[in-house]
């Protein structure tokens, strides 16, 4: 419908205009979605990193943080994650 449409729109309009990364990943922890902030923040290409290991480009001091984060939304014990690396 004309209003799903037009609600999308809105969606992807504010998602890209968030200066934050937002996210999807899969649960191999594979990136499925990022927005323009995580380009603009880390350099590489949304379209280069989609389907690579969110683990792989962590800093290995951050990497079992972000992973229980992960765990916890993934197994459904928490609705979202939040962290700063």
């Amino acid at each position: 419908s004309e209003q799903l449409e037009h609600s999308e729109r809105q969606y992807r309009r504010i998602v890209e205009q968030v200066d934050q990364v937002l996210f999807e990943v899969d649960r191999d922890l594979r990136w499925t979605f990022l927005n323009r902030a995580w380009r603009d923040l880390t350099g590489y290409e949304i379209a280069a990193t989609i389907g690579e290991s969110l683990v792989a480009l962590l800093h290995p001091d951050d990497r079992l943080h972000v992973q229980e984060v992960c765990a916890a939304v993934l197994d459904g014990r928490q609705e979202e994650g939040r962290t700063e690396v």
